[in-house]
């Protein structure tokens, strides 16, 4: 009888831990190729996934201006663009980057722009322009910020690079950037 009991306690007990330690799992930390998801009931578990599923690819391309521009007639909004890309395919040379500088509005940092932007711009300019010597582009998307502030986005032509976003304001009738990601 007391067998018997016993038994029955261990039972009861083992129900109840185990209803329990469901609800109350312990957070794995996550292994090389585990990720950790939620499912049900806010309980993390490892979930496996494939090296495929680890690499990220770029957010798709959505181009619905599609507006190719093709001169640096800052007059447009993407002739700052046009301009720059167009000193970039020149290579980092003093004279490209006053050209380049030139189309920034007066009130951003020119050392910033210097230091951190041209580079970039320069070492990823192919991926956005037509050709080596052709620096016409297409706009995608053109985002109204306020009345003389606009965000654009242009095409990247690289599969694995996100169409980067310019700012551009309006001073003295002329767009110029604001703020460029190369």
């Amino acid at each position: 009888m007391r067998q018997t009991v016993v038994g029955i306690v261990l039972l009861v007990l083992s129900f109840g831990c185990k209803s329990h330690s469901e609800q109350s799992a312990p957070v794995e930390k996550p292994q090389q190729g585990v990720e950790t998801g939620v499912q049900k009931g806010g309980v993390s578990r490892p979930v496996e996934t494939s090296k495929e599923a680890q690499t990220f690819d770029r957010v798709p391309s959505v181009c619905p201006l599609g507006k190719k521009v093709t001169s640096g007639d800052l007059k447009e909004v993407g002739g700052a663009l046009f301009v720059a890309y167009e000193a970039a395919l020149k290579g980092a040379t003093p004279e490209s980057l006053n050209k380049f500088l030139s189309v920034f509005a007066p009130d951003v940092d020119q050392k910033h722009i210097e230091r951190y932007v041209f580079p970039r711009v320069v070492e990823h300019v192919k991926k956005y322009v037509a050709g080596d010597n052709d620096p016409s582009f297409v706009l995608c998307r053109m985002e109204k910020l306020t009345e003389d502030r606009v965000k654009v986005f242009v095409r990247s032509n690289d599969p694995k690079k996100s169409d980067p976003p310019a700012v551009l304001v309006q001073v003295d009738g002329k767009w110029l950037l604001e703020a460029m990601t190369p």
